[in-house]
């Protein structure tokens, strides 16, 4: 910086934010790009007073704090959940060791099934939820999935819904020794250890019969359901935390932007603001 008593560091670095797709407009090269220097240093702009300049620094600066600590707030609550199920799940709490297969029902892959267009339920495609529904289903409420292949294998999934499943394996407990949605809380807590089950090949595989062999260590099932209980009450807390977060993290940056755009655009002689911009900012 040449001149601090006529530009601040700060101002040109907001500056430069607000027409990052211009600068995007002078990357050259096919592999990493790089943006032409001498483009950018032939970049025209309009410089307020050293005082406008403050100011716009110090509410700009406000709303990046604010997106901050909405943003590790949402990872902290994420991390706690974590740390409570995994605490609550951990070996010295629990006491009898079975294998899965000595307590649940595995149902195998319905990979060749093609699910008709529908409306009434969704189509689970490799364990997750594709955009497709359909108005018959193979599998009723409280079922517990694992993809079985490509990309996501191995990644488990609780459904509360009737849902049609290919590309995974569903498991269902089958002895009043355990509580479904513990199972599923227990099969999360193990994630990474199915993540090691996949075999190696052009396209990942978690099969059913592996996961079969997993040792389970169970608490009562009287203490299964308070575990149950704890962590269906923490997960809905969560669950509401991470919509009502990340609502408030989009809106604050919205209007961050916008009003970053009004100040920037307002000290460069020029009163023009994204219309979209203005509409989110005007609405929340």
């Amino acid at each position: 910086m040449k001149d601090k008593e006529t530009l601040r560091t700060k101002y040109l670095y907001y500056f430069l934010k607000n027409n990052i797709n211009t600068i995007a407009s002078f990357y050259r090269g096919s592999g990493i790009k790089h943006p032409n220097m001498s483009d950018i240093l032939e970049m025209e702009i309009m410089i307020p007073s050293i005082q406008e300049q403050d100011r716009i620094i110090e509410i700009l600066d406000k709303f990046t704090t604010f997106s901050a600590e909405l943003k590790a707030e949402l990872k902290a609550r994420k991390e706690q959940y974590t740390y409570y199920r995994n605490y609550l799940l951990s070996e010295e709490k629990l006491n009898y060791i079975y294998q899965l297969k000595d307590l649940v029902e595995f149902r195998k892959d319905e990979t060749s099934k093609i699910a008709p267009e529908g409306h009434l339920y969704p189509v689970v495609s490799g364990g997750e939820t594709s955009k497709q529904k359909t108005d018959i289903y193979n599998r009723e409420e409280n079922f517990i999935t694992i993809s079985s292949s490509g990309a996501n294998a191995g990644i488990v999934n609780f459904w509360s819904t009737k849902i049609f499943a290919k590309d995974c394996f569903s498991l269902e407990a089958k002895s009043n020794l355990l509580n479904q949605k513990y199972l599923y809380y227990w099969l999360k807590s193990n994630q990474e250890e199915i993540y090691k089950l996949k075999s190696l090949g052009t396209i990942p595989r978690v099969y059913a019969k592996d996961v079969e062999n997993l040792k389970i260590q169970l608490p009562s099932i009287k203490i299964q359901n308070k575990i149950v209980d704890v962590l269906d009450n923490f997960e809905k807390i969560c669950q509401d935390i991470n919509v009502g977060l990340p609502s408030e993290l989009n809106l604050r940056e919205q209007q961050y932007a916008y009003y970053r755009d009004k100040l920037l655009s307002f000290a460069q002689g020029n009163l023009e603001v994204s219309p979209e911009r203005e509409r989110l900012a005007r609405s929340s």
